[in-house]
């Protein structure tokens, strides 16, 4: 993995990720607001099974340290969309399907939140309704939005920490939050 460094105006490769196989795809979870913490995952390719394995890692800038934070599977949950870091670098979301067990009860899609270490997994939303993807905290890490599609229309969510509605934005049909700013720029 590595980065463009601006200041230097050139590459930056930050770890070696052959050690971890052959995957489909990166998929970028963010930096945590001191660029000393990226998160990202890897999906890997379908086995004859058709299940596509799925792992959360953490990489530490300064020392190039790459750690697993979760195999989505062991979360209890066959996919996973993207992920986010919060801006401490101390908590990742994620959108994923929700355990068979939960599906029996008519609840398909859910977002979750993991502590960067790995430790404190939580379900913290179920829906019947809503596919979530493209989870974005807030500056503060208070509160995070994520876009939902009912199939037909995409509606961006706030939620706070604990899963409790704070707002549902309507939008025209197709448009959905990537980023999240603080306030608007002075410039025209």
């Amino acid at each position: 993995m590595c980065v463009w460094d601006l200041g230097k105006a050139e590459l930056q490769i930050l770890t070696d990720l052959r050690s971890y196989g052959e995957y489909a795809n990166l998929m970028f979870g963010g930096w945590s607001a001191d660029g000393k913490t990226i998160a990202f995952s890897l999906v890997y390719y379908e086995d004859d099974a058709g299940i596509s394995r799925q792992v959360i890692l953490k990489l530490d800038t300064l020392t190039g340290t790459l750690s697993t934070v979760l195999d989505i599977q062991h979360a209890g949950t066959n996919k996973n969309f993207e992920i986010a870091l919060s801006p401490d670098g101390r908590t990742i979301l994620f959108s994923g399907s929700s355990p068979l067990e939960v599906q029996e009860q008519d609840t398909t899609d859910a977002l979750y939140r993991i502590n960067s270490d790995g430790s404190g997994l939580q379900r913290i939303v179920d829906s019947d309704r809503w596919l979530f993807f493209q989870p974005v905290w807030s500056p503060d890490g208070r509160s995070f939005f994520v876009n939902s599609s009912d199939y037909y229309h995409l509606i961006p969510l706030q939620y706070d920490l604990s899963g409790r509605l704070i707002r549902r934005l309507t939008f025209q049909s197709g448009r959905v939050i990537l980023s999240w700013r603080s306030a608007r720029p002075n410039n025209k």
